[in-house]
């Protein structure tokens, strides 16, 4: 048997990063557990603005005995239009 783990751990910038940010973001989806990070900010060298989506994952063995077995789909799941999410998303 075979099972696949995912976790996700945002990571706050640091406060002089943060500091230069037009805004800074982490949403999380409730039905997966799932959270990803905003963030915005401007190049001025550039007269750009920048926005990314990001996600912190890593890679280590999971605890076996948590594990739970999804063996079908739920009927009907889809993710809505609007996932209640600011900004630009």
């Amino acid at each position: 048997m075979s099972a696949i783990m995912a976790a996700f751990c945002p990571v706050k910038p640091a406060p002089g990063v943060q500091n230069s940010l037009v805004a800074y973001q982490v949403v999380t989806d409730p039905a997966t557990g799932v959270s990803m990070n905003y963030r915005h900010w401007g190049n001025p060298d550039a007269d750009e603005d920048r926005e990314v989506i990001e996600s912190a994952y890593g890679c280590v063995a999971g605890e076996a005995e948590a594990m739970k077995r999804i063996e079908n789909a739920v009927a009907g799941k889809t993710f809505p239009a609007n996932h209640g999410l600011v900004g630009s998303w």
